[in-house]
């Protein structure tokens, strides 16, 4: 079984039109996509979108139907082609990435839900539910995270891992990645940061937008990028390279990619590729060096579209280590999802989670924040002693981020 989930607007809009849950069965012959107005549903040709990036999709709908209002998730090409990490994607950059289920929409034909929704919501206790609303923005806006969230975002992780020795890097040879400073948040908000942004309804506001004014990837723009993907697209592939990081975090966006698995996959490729287990003649003549900005964006073409040593890629590492004899030990991923970005010698309640979710290494599914984030003594409240709590101090290195 699969389940992912993204934020932004799409699933309000499916419930001010009516619906809490969506049920698509079968395949269809040839490609569609389905368009939600209220109470009607139809099923409309999509063989003209399809072949088209998630961007254009959503361009074409909208263009097609008349409605900049209508919230719409969709395949891009990497969906189509049923890689098995194709992500479902939203307002063109929130992904429900985990587990392959854009190859899911690919496999029914299935392009684009679009969905327009009118009705409201009525609320049972208006007053009650406004005073609850307020005590949880309370909560919120006097947490100590919330300055970092709500600036930062989980940009802020690049930094506080690396200071923890936990940042995966060269596949996770390694722990700490002596160019973080080129890839943290700072650097996404000094330099590259045009305005904040927020999923539906929320005060914290911890995306980003962000523009590269010129140079080799000038011009490129789009939302983002989270902590996962600097690092999947960054240290994970020993890439320093911001730019070439936020360019292939709009080449996901827009072939509909989950950046955490494309990262692993590549990362590990270049692992095999240093131990000589893959050699030029199986990559297409590429060289797969750490660091080498360019042959990764190479890679994230040839994934989406299952081009040459790409269409090998786009199998995942499970399959990949499978037919790879000697690469098994460090073929990162459990029950086949490539792990996220958390480097678990160094983080064992987060390599306990990952062995025992119900969808493999997953992040969203399993999230011990007090091995990361908290206080020595909210630990030591919540597991009763001292000694289980006195692991969570991070006090007096140098390298820890003080927000």
């Amino acid at each position: 079984m699969g389940d992912a989930n993204s934020g932004g607007f799409w699933a309000p809009e499916l419930k001010y039109a009516g619906f809490d849950q969506l049920v698509i069965q079968g395949k269809s012959s040839t490609p569609v996509y389905v368009q939600i107005d209220n109470d009607k549903v139809l099923i409309r040709d999509a063989s003209y979108l399809w072949g088209k990036s998630v961007w254009e999709t959503e361009h074409l709908i909208k263009k097609k139907i008349k409605d900049n209002a209508v919230q719409i998730v969709s395949i891009g090409q990497a969906g189509e082609n049923m890689v098995l990490y194709a992500a479902v994607m939203n307002n063109l950059s929130r992904a429900a990435g985990r587990t392959g289920i854009g190859a899911v929409m690919g496999s029914k034909n299935l392009k684009a839900i679009a969905v327009r929704g009118t009705k409201g919501i009525k609320i049972a206790y208006p007053e009650k539910l406004k005073e609850l609303n307020k005590k949880l923005r309370e909560i919120m806006y006097n947490s100590p995270s919330f300055l970092a969230r709500s600036s930062f975002g989980t940009s802020m992780l690049v930094e506080l891992y690396n200071g923890m020795g936990v940042l995966p890097t060269k596949n996770a040879q390694e722990s700490f990645f002596k160019e973080y400073g080129k890839i943290d948040g700072k650097t996404l908000l000094e330099n590259y940061k045009v305005k904040s942004k927020a999923c539906f309804g929320c005060p914290v506001h911890c995306s980003h937008y962000y523009r590269i004014g010129s140079g080799k990837y000038g011009g490129t723009a789009g939302e983002g990028p989270e902590f996962e993907t600097l690092c999947s697209f960054g240290s994970r592939c020993g890439n320093s390279n911001m730019e070439s990081i936020l360019y292939a975090n709009n080449l996901c966006n827009q072939y509909g990619l989950d950046t955490i698995s494309t990262g692993g996959v590549i990362a590990f490729a270049m692992e095999c590729f240093q131990k000589s287990l893959l050699t030029k003649q199986d990559t297409d003549g590429l060289e797969l060096k750490w660091g080498d900005h360019e042959m990764i964006i190479s890679l994230i073409h040839k994934i989406a579209k299952r081009e040459g040593f790409g269409d090998f890629l786009a199998e995942g590492v499970s399959q990949m280590s499978a037919n790879i004899p000697g690469s098994e030990s460090f073929a990162l991923h459990i029950k086949g999802v490539e792990t996220p970005e958390q480097e678990i010698r160094g983080l064992k309640a987060w390599g306990l989670s990952w062995a025992i979710s119900s969808r493999g290494a997953d992040h969203c599914r399993a999230f011990p924040l007090a091995e990361t984030t908290w206080k020595p003594e909210e630990a030591e409240a919540l597991f009763g002693t001292k000694k289980a709590a006195d692991r969570f101090s991070y006090e007096g290195k140098p390298e820890m981020v003080k927000w």
